[in-house]
């Protein structure tokens, strides 16, 4: 914890609470003597009382307006560590409500992708699922009500595969032979 870092955050003037939260949260836990900060996002949202979608974009709307320096940090072959935070402990800003959503609407449209007619009023995305195409062939629905009707697997056609028939209401169970002794 460094008490010039979380002066100097007390001391910066911003228009947005959120951005303001984050600030203070990585002055808190920024070291001393450097304004280094090496937490994780998760641990800054805990500690600012926001979420992590928030938090990530507060400080890449702090890293547009210089007053951090983030310096991505490498695990190897491992992957990659949380990302060391550098404050601009040199300056002090008063920055307004106009230029923070300026650089929150150019970071949105930055960070979509164009679409392939050049045309900014399409979406990439299908509103729609593609509709499954019809069936080819004539088609004839089977009506369960009457099992006795042509067409394919009828009663008779499942008869001559061998399939058991099935029992009429009120059939004397006991009476009926077992299928294929007679």
């Amino acid at each position: 914890m460094s008490k010039e870092a979380r002066t100097w955050a007390a001391r910066q003037r911003v228009a947005d609470q959120t951005i303001t939260a984050v600030m203070r949260a990585v002055a808190w836990a920024a070291d001393k003597g450097t304004g280094q900060c090496r937490q994780s996002q998760s641990v800054l949202a805990v500690e600012a009382g926001l979420t992590d979608r928030s938090v990530r974009a507060a400080l890449a709307v702090m890293e547009r307006l210089e007053i951090i320096v983030r310096r991505p940090q490498s695990k190897g072959k491992y992957g990659r560590a949380t990302d060391v935070i550098l404050l601009a402990l040199d300056r002090n800003f008063d920055i307004s409500r106009a230029a923070v959503t300026a650089i929150r609407l150019s970071l949105k449209t930055s960070l979509q992708p164009e679409s392939p007619s050049g045309s900014k009023k399409t979406r990439n995305r299908k509103l729609l699922p593609l509709q499954p195409e019809a069936p080819s062939g004539e088609y004839n629905p089977v009506d369960p009500e009457d099992p006795y009707q042509e067409g394919e697997n009828t009663y008779i056609e499942r008869l001559d595969q061998g399939e058991r028939p099935l029992p009429t209401e009120g059939a004397d169970l006991a009476a009926v032979t077992p299928w294929g002794s007679a």
